[in-house]
């Protein structure tokens, strides 16, 4: 949905074909969606954001916007290692363009993780017979 030149809120198709598809949910979400047959919420995007805003300020989380979230889970998908030809099509992105530019954020909770593997692996190497003094 999309505001229109009369500030109302249309229907429109997705900007490209990209963007028109279908994502595999997990099951506790399909779970939550039985029995909903048509449209799953009455609201509007603006009250959807809004009423996001207000769960995350009484649940104590640092401000973000609910498109963020689309954000977060490129950024996760790509930290479970996740090939970018399958984040792009779950995220409807044409090119990794976008994906490489705006979408692969740090997490924070995996960079100390992925320090250590990295350490690990060159400290090994290091570590061998040839490497260390006895």
């Amino acid at each position: 949905m999309a505001l229109d030149e009369n500030n109302k809120w249309v229907q429109k198709s997705t900007k490209s074909e990209s963007g028109d598809r279908y994502i595999q949910f997990p099951n506790f979400v399909i779970k939550k969606l039985e029995g909903i047959d048509g449209k799953v919420t009455p609201l509007k995007p603006n009250q959807i954001s809004d009423r996001f805003i207000d769960i995350i300020k009484r649940a104590g989380l640092p401000k973000f916007r609910f498109h963020d979230l689309r954000h977060y889970s490129a950024s996760i998908q790509h930290a479970l290692g996740i090939p970018d030809a399958y984040i792009m099509q779950r995220g409807g992105w044409k090119s990794d363009a976008v994906l490489k530019n705006v979408y692969r954020h740090a997490l924070e909770d995996r960079t100390e993780k992925m320090n250590q593997l990295a350490n690990g692996y060159f400290e090994s190497l290091c570590n061998t017979k040839c490497n260390t003094k006895k």
